[in-house]
C-alpha cells in the first residue's frame, strides 16, 4: 500500500517520469506474482522480478537507503531456479537488516562464480546482533515444520538442487 501512496504523491507533485517508472515496476512486480504458475523460472526472470521489487522499495526509502543491483552475467540468466527465492531475501534485508537505518543504509546485490558454483549475494550494512546471526545460521541447518523467510528459501533450494545448494548467512567483509 505504501508504494501506491508514494505513486500518488509523485503524481500530485508533477513528478510524472518517476511516477511512470514506479508504476511500471509495480506492474512488473504484480504480473510476476500473478501470471507465473510455474514453480521454477530462469535466474534472469527471478533477477528481473527482484530488481523491480528493489526499485519499488528504493522509491519508498530514497533518502535512507542506497541500492546497488549489479547486472547478472548473461550466461547465468538461463539457469533454472525455484520461483520467488531472491525477492524474499531482499525483503528480509529491508525489514530486518536496514529497518533501523535512518540514513546511509546500503543494499548490494551481486553475483559471483567460482569452481563451477554460482552465488547470488545479498548484502546490507544493517546492524544485526551476533546472537541473531548465529541463530539464523543454526536455523538454516535444521528442518522446521513451519518454515518462513530465509529458512523456507533454504529448504526450497535444497530440495530443488538435491542438497547441492542453499543459503549461507554471515557478515560482509
Amino acid at each position: 500500500y505504501n508504494s501506491f501512496f508514494s505513486l500518488s504523491s509523485k503524481i500530485k507533485r508533477g513528478d510524472y517520469e518517476n511516477a511512470r517508472e514506479l508504476a511500471m515496476h509495480l506492474g512488473d512486480y504484480f504480473q510476476y506474482l500473478t501470471r507465473n504458475e510455474s514453480d521454477s523460472v530462469s535466474l534472469g526472470q527471478e533477477v528481473d522480478h527482484a530488481r523491480s521489487y528493489s526499485a519499488i522499495q528504493g522509491t519508498r526509502f530514497i533518502h535512507r537507503i542506497t541500492i546497488t543491483f549489479e547486472e547478472l552475467p548473461g550466461h547465468l540468466g538461463k539457469i533454472t531456479v525455484p520461483r520467488l527465492i531472491l525477492q524474499p531475501l531482499l525483503e528480509n534485508a529491508f525489514e530486518h537488516g536496514l529497518e533501523d537505518k535512518v540514513q546511509d543504509g546500503k543494499l548490494w546485490v551481486h553475483f559471483a562464480e567460482s569452481g563451477g558454483e554460482y552465488q547470488v549475494l545479498v548484502e546490507d550494512n544493517g546492524e544485526v546482533p551476533d546472537e541473531k546471526l548465529e541463530e539464523m545460521k543454526e536455523g538454516l541447518g535444521k528442518v522446521k515444520a513451519q518454515s518462513s523467510g530465509i529458512y523456507n528459501i533454504n529448504r526450497r533450494l535444497r530440495l530443488f538442487y538435491h542438497n547441492r545448494a542453499g543459503l549461507k548467512v554471515g557478515r560482509s567483509v
